[in-house]
């Protein structure tokens, strides 16, 4: 695991920026396109992108690497409300069920991370029943002690059962069945990657998972997160939309040491009507926050070279300017500091989540 971890992080960062640099161009030839044609292409570089960045995250969560952002959460509510998703991923021949209690504690878990794990089990599920069936969440309050778990977990935990009437699995592959790459499924009909991203997401979460099967009856995948001491938060409210014509007047302080991420972050701002300053390091950021100039964003990757990061960075400079407003990006932080309210977009994202992010901080 800890070997994996390394390999992972290893390249992560490296390879997010790597997939950062293509978005930002493919970004730019997409408002140049001038037929049907190109914008297709484009479009479906722009899926590969994704399809690339999924598959990171999927890495990152089963080496529990993953930069994880755990708040209290309404398991119950989540399940409710990925319904309309669930039955998407589904086929009509599957009947989806859901046992949650009233009085569910609330679990400490990632909600993002969460839903993902979720789906990746109702996928599997999926295959699983090709002649129908049925899907059944059940969730419940619970308290282990030592020997519950495989794990020697102890106190207040929320387990969520997800219970199919599939084929089952056979008992010589159900000890691989959390391994990365692994899976039974022919070749284009999957990665091996998602049950080990719910391994990854619940034991780094501070719970794990377990897997019943028996062939020919159906396959039980619990997940045990760790209660949450707080109630959820309410839902923010939404940001209105962006116009599309809408003049920019503020000034963006871009600080990413990988050259073609900053150009093309650059260029993609300053068609959108920022106006752009640019640094590599954090020494020269803070001295272009210390000259006076008009700074209206910081908008700063995490991992930098010099010895201090885009947190640091961002703390010394909310010092300088208490008005300032920080945007971070990552694309792969271990141990990432406590961002303390500071809004984090992960690597690779899409220029108009950039311009979200943005208008989400005024």
């Amino acid at each position: 695991m800890e070997a994996v971890g390394r390999l992972t992080g290893g390249i992560a960062h490296d390879f997010n920026n790597l997939l950062q640099a293509v978005s930002g161009c493919l970004d730019m030839l997409m408002r140049r396109a001038a037929d049907d044609r190109s914008r297709d292409l484009i479009r479906a570089g722009m899926q590969a992108i994704d399809r690339g960045a999924g598959l990171t995250r999927q890495l990152m969560a089963f080496a529990r690497r993953q930069a994880l952002r755990p708040e209290p959460v309404d398991v119950a509510d989540l399940v409710r409300t990925m319904r309309q998703l669930l039955m998407h991923a589904l086929r009509a021949d599957i009947v989806l069920e859901m046992v949650l209690p009233q009085n569910l504690w609330p679990a400490m878990a990632d909600p993002a991370q969460l839903e993902l794990a979720l789906l990746n089990v109702a996928v599997n599920a999926r295959d699983a029943m090709p002649n129908g069936g049925v899907l059944r969440f059940v969730a419940e309050n619970v308290t282990l002690a030592p020997n519950h778990t495989e794990e020697g977990l102890k106190g207040q935990f929320v387990r969520l059962a997800v219970t199919d009437t599939g084929s089952g699995i056979d008992p010589a592959v159900l000890p691989h069945v959390f391994e990365p790459f692994f899976t039974t499924k022919e070749v284009g009909k999957g990665s091996g990657l998602g049950l080990s991203q719910v391994y990854g997401f619940a034991r780094q979460s501070g719970g794990t998972v377990h897997l019943d099967s028996v062939p020919g009856v159906g396959t039980t995948v619990t997940l045990f997160l760790p209660r949450a001491a707080d109630a959820p938060r309410r839902p923010a409210p939404a940001v209105e939309a962006r116009p599309a014509d809408r003049v920019e007047t503020r000034t963006v302080l871009v600080v990413e040491d990988d050259a073609t991420v900053a150009a093309t972050v650059a260029a993609g701002l300053t068609e959108r009507g920022f106006a752009v300053l640019q640094a590599s390091r954090a020494d020269q950021a803070l001295a272009l926050l210390q000259n006076g100039d008009t700074i209206d964003i910081l908008f700063s990757d995490i991992v930098m070279p010099g010895g201090m990061n885009g947190v640091d960075l961002a703390k010394v400079a909310l010092v300088l300017r208490p008005d300032l407003a920080v945007l971070l990006t990552t694309g792969y932080a271990e141990n990432l500091p406590p961002l303390e309210g500071m809004r984090l977009l992960p690597k690779p994202y899409r220029m108009e989540q950039l311009l979200e992010a943005l208008d989400a901080l005024r």
